[in-house]
């Protein structure tokens, strides 16, 4: 199955976010990337300079709505957000999400203990070993 609008919406949020901890920090792309010109981060600069072509490299995919709606938003993430820590001492953003949505997305988990809705939505534990 391919992402959600939902994710979709998620991933351009995460990307925003990304951009404002980079230019927060001082590291314009001309840090991260291109030594010659100061340019500030934007969502799309983030998307296309930093989550594609990790995505490429991980997944042979062209293009983020080919993504696998579980785990390959993830996988890409969390290898740039390493990337992001390791190298320019960005903090960790986790990959944004709403709970409740991603229930109905999935169809919800059934719980013996269960809850008002007796669903349970899995904890999302990220992905490592990816060097």
């Amino acid at each position: 199955m391919q992402r959600t609008l939902q994710q979709n919406k998620a991933a351009h949020l995460g990307f925003q976010l990304i951009a404002d901890a980079l230019n927060d920090s001082g590291k314009d792309m001309r840090v991260v990337l291109k030594p010659e010109i100061a340019i500030p981060w934007t969502r799309q600069s983030v998307k296309d300079h930093l989550f594609r072509p990790v995505m490429k490299l991980m997944t042979s995919k062209e293009s983020t709505t080919k993504l696998e709606k579980i785990g390959e938003i993830e996988q890409v993430w969390d290898t740039v957000m390493r990337f992001l820590g390791e190298n320019h001492h960005i903090e960790y953003i986790p990959f944004p999400h709403d709970p409740d949505k991603q229930k109905e997305e999935m169809g919800g988990y059934k719980t013996n203990a269960g809850n008002s809705k007796g669903y349970e939505y899995p904890e999302y534990q990220p992905v490592t070993g990816l060097e």
